[in-house]
C-alpha cells in the first residue's frame, strides 16, 4: 500500500493538478510517532474561566463532558470509547480533544472532526493556543494513515470536510496572523502541495469500492474535488473517468433526490 511521508522534501511528485495555494511555509515532519493521546484536554479560554465554569460550558445542558468517556448510544444508554465534539466552540478545543482520543477514534469519529473543523475555522479563542499546530499536525497524520481502510460513507465525508476546510482557507488565510487557526491549518494541508497527496490517496481508495457507493456518495466525492482542483490520475485514466463510468453503470438505481 501507499505510504504517506511528511518530512519535508518528501512530498511524492504530482503529474497533474496545480497548488492554488501554498503559503510557502514548511511545517516539518507529519510523522505520527509523536502522535499520541498522551496530552490532557486544556480549554483555549482564559483561566478567569477555569473550574466550575468551564465545566459547566463543557458538559452543557445534557451534562456531557469533554472527556468523559465518549457519548451515550441512543436509548440504550450504551457509551462509546470515541469523543463527542459536539460541544467544541474552537479549533483548539476540538483539535486538543482529538488529539487526546486519537486512541478511541473510530473512523466515523476522524470524519465527524472533519466535518466540524471547517465550521469553526472562523471562531476566535481569546488567547492563541500553543499546542494547536501539533495536535492538528497529529490528527492529519492519523487521518491520512488510516482512511485507506474507510468505507465509502466515512471516506466521503473526511473528503468533503478536509475540502471544505482548505477552500475556507483559501479565502481568508492572507488576513490573519501566524497563529491564527486558519493560518497554521493551512500551512499544514497546502505547504508543498501536501493537500495533492491527501487527495490523491482518497481517490485511489475510493476507486477501490466504487460499488459501494449510492448517489449522494458519489456527488460527494467529486464535489470534494472540485473544491480543491484535483482530478488524479487512476491508472490510465482520471478520478472523474473512473467515477462517471461507474455512475452510468447504476445510474438506474439512484434516487433524483441524492443527485
Amino acid at each position: 500500500p501507499d505510504q504517506i511521508t511528511w518530512r519535508e522534501g518528501q512530498v511524492p511528485n504530482q503529474s497533474n493538478g496545480r497548488d492554488v495555494g501554498g503559503l510557502g511555509r514548511s511545517h516539518g515532519d507529519w510523522s505520527d510517532s509523536t502522535c499520541r493521546s498522551t496530552v490532557s484536554f486544556r480549554s483555549t479560554e482564559p483561566k478567569m474561566n477555569e473550574g466550575r465554569g468551564r465545566r459547566d460550558r463543557a458538559q452543557g445542558q445534557g451534562g456531557r463532558s469533554f472527556r468523559g468517556g465518549g457519548r451515550r448510544n441512543g436509548a440504550t444508554g450504551m457509551r462509546r470509547r470515541g469523543p463527542d465534539f459536539r460541544p467544541c466552540k474552537t479549533v483548539g478545543e476540538l483539535a486538543d480533544l482529538a488529539r487526546f482520543s486519537l486512541d478511541s477514534m473510530s473512523h466515523r469519529d476522524i470524519a465527524a472532526f472533519w466535518s466540524l473543523l471547517p465550521r469553526l475555522l472562523h471562531q476566535r479563542s481569546s488567547v492563541p493556543d500553543p499546542t494547536l499546530e501539533e495536535n492538528l499536525r497529529c490528527v492529519i497524520s492519523t487521518t491520512c494513515n488510516r482512511m485507506r481502510s474507510f468505507r465509502c460513507r466515512d471516506l466521503t465525508q473526511t473528503s468533503l470536510g478536509i475540502a471544505k476546510t482548505i477552500s475556507q482557507v483559501r479565502r481568508g488565510h492572507q488576513q490573519c496572523r501566524a497563529n491564527d487557526p486558519l493560518q497554521i491549518t493551512g500551512g499544514l494541508l497546502l505547504s508543498d502541495s501536501r493537500h495533492f497527496v491527501i487527495f490523491d490517496v482518497i481517490g485511489r481508495s475510493a476507486v477501490s469500492m466504487l460499488e459501494s457507493f449510492d448517489a449522494r456518495h458519489l456527488s460527494n466525492l467529486v464535489f470534494s474535488f472540485g473544491l480543491v482542483n484535483r482530478n488524479p490520475d487512476i491508472g490510465d485514466d482520471t478520478l472523474f473517468n473512473v467515477v462517471g463510468s461507474a455512475a452510468a453503470k447504476i445510474m438506474q438505481t439512484f434516487d433524483p433526490q441524492d443527485c
